[in-house]
């Protein structure tokens, strides 16, 4: 006998929706939304390779025609065996407040632990009926009145406690700035290009980190800050450890609003920029303002940091500009 199906909490990044005159259809019509992402797959993952020693956040982009998601009620997760099932039904509507948001509508499914396995994950989502207009879901044939489907497969690594994640690194050539983020929220919607995230590409470098929840003992925290107060629409980030930074730029700068406390988990080098064995150092670069508002670089590439460096970058950190060791 099979075991019941399970269910879990869904979560749906989204927009306030105005109650309008309810109106009974059925959506008996499902469609896949043309995937319209840069990377090539409408699904992400966080981490971005799954283990089986953590949960997993799936992501689903949904491109389609509706400009506004604004909720996913009651929706949920079934498990059965290596099939993943999420149902629910989503509220459209073309007045919503309008929080400027562009496509795609970010769907995150909050996923339990997981044996290691290929698991396939089927996203089947009905207009509600309670609100209009219905949707136009953007399809290889145009636009149709529809539910949402989408299906993927995905495999989930045998894991340990030590679970790693990547950090992937982006560049806005308009600021000549960087940013990096183990996110797959943030990376898919840097990964869509889409207004006001059109400007940022990925640079090819990333390095590895461990999931915070899971670090190992003898890693930190690292927290991350954010700061527009430059002027002429200039921002920036700023990475510090906690114990090594962090609380000094809360205490000081007040001006840098902490956006996480625990982005993810790094060593710290030595005081001379020596990485416990089987780590890789993190080169900390500081871009020394230019442009008018600071900007840090963290590489593990060696030829790629001498680059910056003949550019003006200084290096900052322990030994010759070390910020933190990631784990090869």
């Amino acid at each position: 006998m099979k075991a019941p199906p399970t269910a879990t909490t869904i979560f749906l990044f989204c927009v306030s929706a105005l109650l309008v005159t309810s109106e009974a259809v059925r959506a008996d019509e499902f469609a896949t939304p043309v995937c319209k992402a840069a990377s090539g797959t409408c699904f992400q993952y966080n981490p971005l390779v799954p283990n089986s020693a953590t949960s997993t956040v799936a992501t689903a982009l949904i491109y389609s025609g509706f400009p506004r998601v604004a909720r996913v009620p009651n929706p949920v997760i079934e498990i059965e065996g290596n099939d993943i099932r999420v149902s629910g039904t989503f509220v459209h509507c073309s007045d919503c407040f309008d929080l400027g948001d562009p496509p795609p509508v970010l769907f995150q499914m909050a996923l339990p632990q997981l044996a290691a396995g290929t698991y396939t994950l089927e996203l089947r989502l009905t207009p509600d009926p309670n609100f209009t207009p219905l949707p136009a879901v953007d399809t290889g044939n145009g636009l149709v009145i529809a539910g949402v489907l989408m299906t993927t497969t995905f495999t989930v690594v045998a894991g340990n406690a030590d679970a790693e994640e990547t950090v992937v690194e982006y560049h806005d050539p308009t600021s000549d700035h960087y940013f990096m983020t183990p996110l797959a929220n943030e990376i898919a919607l840097l990964d869509a290009r889409q207004p006001p995230f059109s400007n940022w590409v990925r640079t090819g470098f990333s390095f590895n980190a461990y999931v915070n929840a899971t670090a190992p003992s003898g890693t930190a925290p690292i927290c991350r800050f954010f700061n527009d107060s430059f002027g002429d629409g200039k921002s920036s980030h700023f990475y510090a450890a906690q114990g090594l930074g962090c609380e000094e730029t809360q205490q000081l700068f007040p001006d840098w609003q902490l956006e996480s406390p625990a982005l993810f988990n790094a060593a710290i080098p030595s005081t001379a920029g020596s990485c416990p064995a089987g780590m890789v150092p993190v080169y900390r670069l500081y871009n020394n303002g230019m442009g008018g508002a600071p900007n840090h670089r963290f590489l593990t590439d060696s030829s790629e940091r001498q680059k910056m460096i003949a550019q003006g970058w200084i290096p900052e950190g322990y030994g010759v500009g070390v910020g933190m060791c990631s784990p090869q």
